[in-house]
């Protein structure tokens, strides 16, 4: 399924119908594909949904098919600012080239060295395709960087100047740092974690200061080999543009189970996870095991598992079976 959903999602990117998909298209088994993508369309209808390449898709359709529709459009808007050029599809261009060619007050921001989006339609070729539309372009290369070193603009310039289809340009900075680059390969994230928990341990001690230093990772999923690592060696951190680890809900609604595994009168842990997953107790039944907890001098752990407050015969048999895990698990060996 993902699999011909990612062929439908091209077919959309190019602004192809299901009847359309033999004209051309690049497609493994364009035949199979057409007939999928029609009864995918037509289940669509069925619902009345639109998936997410239909904001443009058929956005571009309209505007294709209703010329009096641009015509407003170009009315309305009259000057255009596009960034990350370099991600456009053909089916945004396209929307593109019909609202802005009236009278081209366009500019675009774009860098054909960061097409990362590929996968999803877009196409580096979009740069030189807009020069062509947009005759008359001014062309500025904003080559100083204001992140990085020399050291490390060399090393990528060198890289990059071997990608065919790009323009020709070179990054510089008048940043005076010439740290060199340090290419490091470890067997697994584990090991690569701790070495970099230890290089940072190492330049703390040297008298760098925290703030001096970041780790730089492409996926969340990433931070926890690392926030591990870091921990180990008490180091703080703050994650940016992302949760952390241990800030997950699941990871805190479980490391709370472990709390009251071991300790059965961590209150917080219990309010905590008592209806995670959702348990049918409300918040009048809560109340109420609070209250008993108070007067008997028990945990709300203790209240609920000795039955002191009365509840129907889901909520007892959900409690019961929360409360007997807990102490299956507090009775175990810890080896």
């Amino acid at each position: 399924p993902e699999d011909l959903l990612a062929r439908i999602s091209k077919a959309k990117n190019a602004l192809l119908l299901p009847h359309e998909l033999d004209n051309g298209f690049d497609d493994k088994d364009p035949a199979v594909l057409a007939a999928v993508y029609d009864l995918y369309e037509r289940q669509l209808k069925l619902n009345r949904v639109i998936d997410f390449d239909d904001c443009i898709f058929k956005t571009a359709l309209l505007l294709k098919n209703n010329p009096e529709v641009v015509e407003k459009l170009e009315q309305r808007w009259t000057h255009y600012l596009v960034d990350e050029f370099q991600d456009t599809n053909f089916a945004q261009l396209y929307i593109l080239e019909l609202l802005a060619s009236r009278y081209k007050n366009i500019c675009v921001v774009g860098d054909d060295d960061q097409s990362i989006y590929s996968w999803r339609g877009a196409m580096v070729e979009t740069l030189d395709r807009f020069e062509t539309t947009f005759v008359g372009t001014r062309l500025i290369k904003l080559e100083q960087n204001y992140r990085c070193s020399n050291v490390i603009l060399n090393a990528a310039n060198k890289v990059i100047r071997n990608n065919t289809g790009r323009k020709n340009k070179t990054l510089w900075s008048a940043s005076t740092n010439e740290d060199p680059i340090t290419l490091a390969s470890h067997v697994d994230d584990v090991a690569e974690a701790k070495w970099i928990s230890l290089k940072i341990f190492g330049l703390l001690g040297k008298g760098r200061r925290p703030r001096e230093m970041g780790i730089l990772y492409r996926a969340n999923k990433q931070s926890r080999a690392i926030e591990l690592a870091l921990r180990e060696n008490n180091i703080p951190y703050k994650v940016f543009g992302g949760t952390s680890f241990f800030e997950r809900k699941e990871v805190k609604d479980f490391l709370c189970y472990f709390r009251l595994s071991v300790n059965p009168n961590d209150r917080l842990a219990f309010w905590r996870v008592i209806n995670t997953p959702s348990r049918g107790i409300g918040m009048k039944t809560l109340e109420r095991i609070e209250a008993k907890a108070l007067e008997m001098n028990l945990s709300p752990f203790e209240v609920l598992h000795q039955g002191h407050v009365p509840l129907d015969t889901k909520q007892k048999v959900a409690a019961k079976h929360f409360t007997d895990v807990l102490k299956s698990i507090q009775s175990a060996p810890l080896t």
